[in-house]
């Protein structure tokens, strides 16, 4: 029985060689020349600074991005007194992807959370920081997926 662990464990370990990450820079078939944020809010700086990590000097083609993002939060419902419950949070980001010698291509990437209300809003607030950190990520990621299509 012990051998038989061993040599599953021992078949699983080699089969993990071939490991490469999903998101590494050198998979990108261009390189990402310029990233330009219009908007400078908190989502659009992130994906910004996240983008700015795909930048090589290789001889691939060149693409500049222009980002621009709207952040809404609306109340979806309010208890007997007036006060918020539930909250939404909808983040829209605009894409423009231009390419050398190529017309400019436009991508739109939305994203919704729906998130309670918090007694404490200190709480509240990091909570939000930390949604929008994550729906940003989530977003470059899409971003990132669109490119490699090209």
């Amino acid at each position: 029985m012990k051998h038989f662990f061993f040599l599953a464990f021992l078949l699983l370990l080699t089969n993990c060689f071939g490991y490469k990450p999903i998101f590494s820079s050198s998979n990108i078939n261009y390189n990402i020349k310029n990233v330009r944020n219009i908007t400078q809010d908190k989502v659009s700086n992130y994906i910004a600074r996240k983008l700015k990590s795909y930048k090589s000097d290789d001889n691939k083609e060149d693409i500049s991005i222009e980002i621009s993002s709207s952040n809404k939060e609306r109340v979806l419902s309010k208890d007997t007194k007036g006060d918020p419950i539930i909250f939404e949070m909808n983040i829209i980001v605009d894409v423009k992807l231009t390419l050398e010698g190529q017309d400019d291509k436009y991508f739109q990437f939305k994203e919704n959370f729906s998130y309670n209300n918090r007694s404490n809003k200190f709480d509240l607030k990091l909570y939000k920081d930390n949604l929008q950190k994550n729906i940003s990520e989530k977003i470059t990621k899409n971003i990132i997926l669109k490119i490699r299509s090209l």
